[in-house]
């Protein structure tokens, strides 16, 4: 029973990050405004995985309890983390390249 109250807990945490992530979504299309900006491979690459980020705040919600039984469900609430430190990564990765000033 513990178990579950903390899942349940996790469960709605990310829940909630995931659905106050989508509101911001709506500036991502900023990042297009350059003339040219369209053919950048890592700008769409970098786009694509915060655009990602609710859709993985979902799945860590919800694949943990329908893997439950398994003995790595309780690794999938990493996966918005997960998804965080690859866009971090990539990000980081930009600037190192000068790529993103």
């Amino acid at each position: 029973m513990v178990k579950s109250r903390w899942w349940l807990l996790l469960s709605l945490a990310w829940v909630g990050v995931g659905v106050a992530s989508v509101f911001p979504l709506v500036m991502l299309s900023m990042a297009f405004d350059a003339p040219g900006s369209e053919k950048d491979m890592w700008l769409i690459a970098a786009v694509g995985s915060m655009a990602f980020f609710p859709v993985s705040c979902l799945l860590g919600a919800v694949l943990p309890w329908l893997f439950r039984r398994w003995r790595f469900a309780l690794m999938l609430f990493g996966v918005p983390v997960l998804n965080v430190v690859l866009s971090a990564l990539l990000l980081w990765l930009m600037f190192q390249l000068g790529i993103m000033h």
